[in-house]
């Protein structure tokens, strides 16, 4: 043990040096523990504003998938659907009838109503999904594939839609008075002199094909992205936002939507 002296008085050192020390650690301690405090409650609440501001996101590209997919179901609905649909009822009654025609030859005369419908194309906000996906969420793999197959179907449709007018538009000036060879093109017959021209309704399906296939993965966007949002929910425990996910139950029921097994090459992906 040392000592030593001031003004004739002996101190012990340690003692002395042992409190001062004490003094410092619990100064030190608090310090420090109140720092740790605060960075660790900083750190939560970055990391919760910015999973807040994920699921935000995550949320404003679920309802422009859902809008998408209203419109492609709007369209078959109330437009191309029943177009369709009345179309390939004519297209059977017209085989039916030339195929009574050629089991028995005469001068017959075969008629159809020729409906040239005009569509409109979809111009949904694709756009504005593909910048919140790629550029504002942490998106897995699946979900950007779904969104670049939804892009490249409505491109495809809004084409087909645009050739499908175009041919409406020829044949629109076909005479009236050769009706026979409006039928021939309308429907993809074989004509007099040996020739087919099946552009219409190759171009009708091709058309149907794009329009279930935006339906079809606007509708997968929807449900991958709601389940990334709920994941982001789940791993926050204080103040929770909403995950938005949506449903086309009313639309399955009404067989607007089309089935999986339509997509075997995305299924086994």
């Amino acid at each position: 043990m040392s000592f030593w002296v001031r003004g004739g008085e002996v101190l012990e050192e340690s003692l002395i040096t042992k409190m001062l020390d004490t003094f410092d650690l619990k100064a030190l301690i608090s310090v420090g523990a109140g720092a740790l405090v605060t960075h660790m409650l900083h750190s939560w609440k970055s990391e919760r504003a910015e999973k807040v501001t994920e699921v935000r996101c995550i949320n404003a590209a679920v309802i422009t998938a859902k809008n998408i997919c209203e419109f492609s179901i709007n369209l078959k609905k109330e437009s191309f659907g029943p177009f369709y649909t009345k179309y390939s009822q004519q297209h059977e009654e017209i085989d039916k009838a030339f195929s009574r025609y050629y089991s028995k030859p005469g001068n017959v005369e075969i008629t159809a109503h020729v409906n040239l419908l005009k569509i409109n194309k979809l111009d949904p906000p694709i756009f504005y999904l593909r910048s919140l996906v790629y550029e504002h969420m942490s998106a897995s793999p699946e979900t950007i594939s779904l969104v670049n197959f939804l892009a490249d179907a409505l491109e495809t449709l809004n084409s087909s839609i645009d050739y499908l007018n175009d041919l409406a538009l020829e044949l629109s000036k076909i005479d009236k008075s050769n009706h026979q060879m409006a039928i021939e093109k309308y429907f993809g017959r074989v004509s007099n002199d040996g020739h087919s021209d099946t552009r219409y309704p190759d171009t009708i399906d091709q058309v149907l094909r794009a329009l279930d296939a935006t339906i079809f993965f606007s509708m997968k966007v929807c449900d991958e992205l709601a389940k990334s949002s709920q994941n982001i929910v789940n791993s926050i425990y204080v103040r929770k936002p909403t995950a938005i996910s949506v449903s086309f139950a009313n639309e399955k029921r009404e067989g607007l939507v089309p089935s999986d097994s339509e997509f075997p090459a995305w299924e086994t992906k």
